[in-house]
């Protein structure tokens, strides 16, 4: 089976080799075995140390020279012609990938490398380039990545061109599976928590655990909705301004005091808003057309049985369910429980989630920041989108040490009902989470998911507990999170469809997919006359692009492109408002 080739191709000065040996790294820490081809465009360059003993036998004359040992071999000969790519990978063997720097007018898939202090010329051939990484936003229909943005780059080399081989090269915990298969099990494996009764006062966000019924009527008797005059029909049947009918004032009805006095033939009771209708009344005819002297009702206009009046229960029934099961409470759905007769009501527990970030080089904010240490931003991310949703959260920083982290995660499933770990997520020297949770005996469902960003995601549960393992990059880290974390919280508090809110937009330009990969694009809306646009976003820094995100674009499995002007689902970001039912 031929092994798949890339080529990075940049004019000099753009960081093409800075790149390839970052990606080499990645990509030899996830699991695959690469080789690389370097063009050197001109004659003479020798890789062998003078005076050693195979650089004495191809001075002497050798023509294809060979050092071998136990552990490695090399191989260097003399060319009387320059050798063509596909010769030179028909050297190759026993790896799952050839990156190749320089070879422009290669007949190759194509990674273009732009720095913009170097230039902003492109060489690549246009059919065969199939993303670019770049420090500057530039004009083509392409996925765009930043220089630094090594894991992107992974992910998109390894979803368009390891993966169609998965079931010769790697074996399915490598491979993963699918991202809706993901979900699926995420969703079906989460089961919601306990159910408490809260005050109405707290119960906005919160998701109702089983029907409720009313237990009053509501109104709780025949009310006026407008202020005016409690009257007979028939009575002023007959009623203009130029012919008013006039009757005798019986008395006033206020919200919540009733008239004494009924409507009898001839008289008529004054109401205001919200008053019980007096007995006998027929109908209320608004203050707009009738009038008193405190004696006498003067009406202009007629007014038909029913007119005016919310009869009792039209609101709420007794026995009637007001609420069902599953249904996330809004402020208006709060008071149509008060109105209902509910001064509590039963809902499910929201978890109590931890955040655990592993790796020596990851400080907590506020501290001093020594070289090589980065901030936790991840963390703070992540508790951040905890707390929109109204989750109590609690976040710590551990060591990439065994013990350390041993007892991190047992501390918190203690105290806990889900884990969420940011970095370790991989399978590096250093990266022991999802091994030691694998001693630990928890039941993992997944371990890797054909998503980009976010891939290294694992999920499985632990003593009962949903334990999310999320990667260490931002990106990564931050799909995964919303992709699949995000959803199994919102299913552990009870809600029927977890996740972000969904909105249709028109997409600003065209954006790439592939065949055997789920991706997420960030994007920028627009709002106009003719509805919500999406730019797709093409910015340098991972974090900032993040920063400025408004939704997010999902090419799923299997589509290759979706063409500007396309009306699709976006997913919507923003804190997320509970009290809105959105989000979660």
């Amino acid at each position: 089976m031929k092994i798949p080739m890339v080529t990075f191709v940049g004019r000099s000065g753009a960081g093409k080799t800075t790149l390839l040996v970052k990606l080499i790294a990645e990509l030899r820490r996830r699991g695959y075995r690469v080789a690389t081809i370097k063009h050197h465009s001109h004659n003479g360059f020798d890789i062998d140390q003078p005076g050693k003993d195979s650089w004495r036998h191809a001075r002497a004359g050798s023509e294809h020279v060979i050092v071998a040992a136990p552990d490695k071999m090399a191989t260097y000969r003399m060319l009387d012609h320059e050798l063509s790519l596909d010769e030179l990978a028909a050297t190759i063997s026993g790896v799952d990938l050839v990156l190749v720097e320089g070879y422009k007018q290669a007949e190759l898939p194509t990674f273009e490398v732009v720095r913009a202090a170097n230039s902003l010329d492109l060489v690549a051939r246009p059919e065969y380039r199939f993303a670019v990484a770049t420090d500057t936003p530039l004009d083509l229909p392409v996925p765009q990545y930043g220089l630094d943005d090594v894991q992107g780059i992974a992910d998109c080399i390894e979803g368009r061109f390891l993966q169609r081989e998965r079931g010769v090269r790697h074996d399915n915990a490598r491979s993963g599976i699918s991202y809706a298969q993901a979900l699926e099990t995420t969703l079906s494996y989460v089961e919601p928590l306990g159910v408490e009764t809260v005050d109405l006062a707290q119960a906005c966000g919160r998701v109702v655990a089983r029907d409720l019924d009313a237990v009053v009527d509501s109104p709780s008797v025949d009310a006026s909705l407008k202020d005016g005059y409690a009257v007979l029909s028939r009575d002023i049947a007959g009623a203009r301004a130029e012919s008013p009918v006039r009757l005798r004032l019986a008395g006033v009805a206020a919200a919540g005091h009733h008239c004494a006095e009924g409507v009898k033939p001839g008289t008529a009771v004054r109401v205001l808003t919200g008053a019980p209708i007096p007995l006998g009344a027929e109908a209320v005819v608004s203050a707009e057309f009738a009038s008193d002297d405190g004696q006498v009702v003067t009406v202009v206009n007629d007014a038909e049985p029913g007119r005016n009046i919310l009869a009792r229960g039209s609101d709420v029934a007794r026995g009637q369910t007001v609420v069902a099961a599953g249904t996330v409470l809004r402020p208006v759905t709060v008071g149509l429980l008060a109105a209902a007769g509910h001064a509590r009501v039963p809902v499910y527990r929201r978890p109590r989630v931890a955040i655990l970030a592993t790796g020596d080089e990851v400080v907590a904010p506020g501290t001093p920041l020594a070289p090589g240490k980065l901030y936790a931003s991840n963390v703070a991310t992540l508790a951040a989108w905890c707390s929109s949703a109204g989750l109590a959260v609690t976040t710590r920083i551990l060591p990439d040490a065994r013990d350390a982290i041993l007892a991190g995660l047992q501390e918190s499933l203690a105290e806990h009902d889900a884990i969420l770990t940011s970095g370790g997520a991989w399978n590096s020297d250093r990266d022991l989470v999802v091994r030691l949770l694998d001693e630990l005996g928890w039941h993992k469902h997944y371990h890797r998911v054909r998503m980009g960003p976010g891939k290294a995601v694992a999920f499985g549960l632990w003593q009962g507990k949903p334990v999310f393992c999320l990667p260490g990059g931002p990106p990564s880290n931050h799909m995964a999170f919303l992709q699949l974390a995000l959803p199994g919280l919102g299913r552990l508090e009870g809600r029927t469809r977890p996740g972000l809110p969904v909105q249709v937009a028109r997409l600003a330009r065209e954006v790439q997919g592939q065949l055997e990969w789920t991706q997420f694009i960030h994007g920028r809306l627009e709002r106009s006359a003719e509805g919500l646009i999406v730019h797709p976003m093409r910015l340098k820094s991972r974090l900032q692009e993040m920063a400025g995100t408004e939704a997010i674009v999902k090419v799923p499995e299997g589509v290759e492109q979706i063409p500007e002007g396309t009306v699709i689902e976006v997913q919507l970001l923003g804190p997320l408002d509970m009290r809105s039912g959105g989000g979660l």
